[in-house]
């Protein structure tokens, strides 16, 4: 049986594509999903093609994060957790195909 794992997501483009942050609630390590992306960026999500890509620029990552502190306060504390383990928690954006 495969397992869909629940997701939160912002959505900082206005339907151009999908955030999503792999914060496994601050965990040492990043979430099994996060490698399957990885693996086949090549997504549907909502019957629209994407491909997933890793947000690597830090100026964007700050504004991303910005954004989704508004919509999840608790991202800050994840953050905190995941960077004393050493994890920097990735930032996955699905971009439309």
């Amino acid at each position: 049986m495969a397992h869909t794992p629940k997701l939160r997501y912002v959505d900082p483009y206005k339907r151009r594509g999908r955030l999503y942050l792999a914060s496994k609630r601050g965990a040492p390590e990043n979430p099994a999903w996060y490698y399957n992306l990885r693996k086949h960026p090549d997504v549907v999500f909502g019957r629209l093609p994407f491909r997933a890509e890793v947000v690597e620029d830090e100026a964007e990552r700050q504004r991303l994060w910005d954004l989704a502190d508004r919509v999840f306060p608790e991202y800050a504390d994840y953050r905190e957790q995941a960077g004393k383990a050493g994890r920097v928690i990735p930032i996955v954006q699905l971009v439309p195909r």
